[in-house]
């Protein structure tokens, strides 16, 4: 009796253990794929949305391993009345099912961007299938165009190797709906524009990054200049390095100073009806470049004298930026609104921050360390010569 009960419930648990292995009833074939690597979204004619991707459609004994396999290289282009309506008139017409698993870009056209993007955001956010780590870029122009002029076979390469760069990392869709949804309801995204190189006697479009844009509630409002863009870029310590150059003697012998780890923290205040704001910020200094006639290398310590002029700048320059975003842009780039919401939450129920923060008085606080004078000092070298 004991076998015969062993032996049903043995057959009753293979029974139940068979049932359970389905198999791969949802896989999907790499050759009925068509992977998405970039989307380009534009406004189009009458206040549609014009989409194009850039899609890599593996060749039978080609892998997928983003751009390693063999295979070709589509752009598909379709209109809609919103992004979801356009995609699906898009798959209606190809025999290949859209992965968005390789997807590593959205580029929003700057017409769009400046229309306003929040409809768009939402579908990439809410649809189960686009990538939330993909990066959101702003198109100098139209997205399509630009896609048009990189559409070769190294660009999925480029477009992967862009999507990994430490430069981008601060712009994944997670991070630009996080920041649009926060107290600031602000963020930048990195402008993309097409740069011309030469390869022989042939000219090809390679992708890079232009500058930034300023965003406000899912709109674009302004372009950073040149000056804005560095000052950001040192802020966020977006770079491998940037570099800072400072005029200790007179206006035609500079000293450039290359920045590394870059940080900067965000201290709120209240006192009374003044609102307050200090931004502290620490970098590490590397001399890279001195055209004076300063010896960095002699016993007075001239870095220790040197990290004045450089803090000086350092301060003024985040000190402008911050002053713009207050008086051309009014949007608050680097989130101040959740310190202030998070220190002050009794305060923050009854304030109206786009008012508020045009008023807000800011301080900035700078500690540059200069670490290395260099090798040698060439220029100094030079001079006891001519002596």
């Amino acid at each position: 009796m004991r076998k015969i009960a062993y032996s049903t419930r043995y057959g009753f648990m293979l029974a139940v253990s068979i049932l359970l292995l389905t198999g791969c009833w949802d896989r999907r074939e790499v050759n009925d794929l068509a992977l998405i690597i970039a989307t380009g979204i534009d406004l189009g004619e009458n206040n549609q949305v014009a989409v194009t991707i850039q899609v890599f459609i593996p060749s039978p004994s080609g892998g997928s391993q983003e751009g390693n396999g063999q295979g070709n290289i589509f752009l598909l282009m379709s209109s809609g009345s919103t992004l979801s309506e356009a995609l699906s008139e898009l798959q209606k017409k190809l025999p290949r099912s859209f992965f968005w698993g390789h997807s590593k870009i959205y580029v929003l056209g700057e017409a769009l961007a400046k229309r306003g993007f929040a409809e768009e955001l939402d579908f990439l956010w809410r649809d189960v299938e686009p990538r939330e780590e993909s990066k959101v870029l702003i198109a100098e122009g139209s997205a399509r165009e630009l896609m048009k002029l990189v559409n070769e076979q190294n660009t999925i390469e480029i477009i992967v190797k862009m999507a990994k760069s430490r430069n981008l990392q601060k712009f994944t869709l997670t991070e630009v709906m996080k920041k649009t949804a926060s107290s600031a309801k602000a963020c930048i995204l990195p402008r993309i524009t097409n740069m011309v190189v030469m390869s022989g006697k042939k000219q090809s479009g390679v992708l890079s990054i232009g500058g930034f844009s300023v965003i406000k509630q899912e709109k674009m409002v302004a372009d950073m200049d040149k000056g804005d863009f560095d000052s950001l870029n040192r802020l966020y310590n977006l770079p491998t390095y940037s570099t800072i150059t400072i005029f200790p003697e007179n206006k035609t012998n500079p000293i450039t100073i290359g920045l590394k780890g870059s940080k900067f923290h965000l201290e709120p205040s209240i006192q009374g009806e003044k609102w307050k704001l200090k931004i502290k910020f620490k970098a590490d200094g590397y001399i890279e470049q001195n055209t004076t006639t300063i010896d960095l290398f002699s016993p007075k310590d001239q870095l220790r004298r040197l990290e004045a002029n450089v803090n000086q700048e350092l301060s003024a320059e985040i000190l402008k930026l911050i002053k713009h975003s207050q008086q051309r842009w009014n949007a608050d780039i680097l989130g101040s609104a959740d310190s202030f919401r998070r220190h002050y939450p009794m305060e923050w129920k009854t304030v109206n921050w786009d008012e508020r923060y045009k008023k807000l008085e800011v301080s900035v606080e700078t500690d540059c360390r200069l670490r290395r004078a260099g090798i040698s000092d060439l220029q100094q070298k030079m001079l006891h010569k001519k002596e």
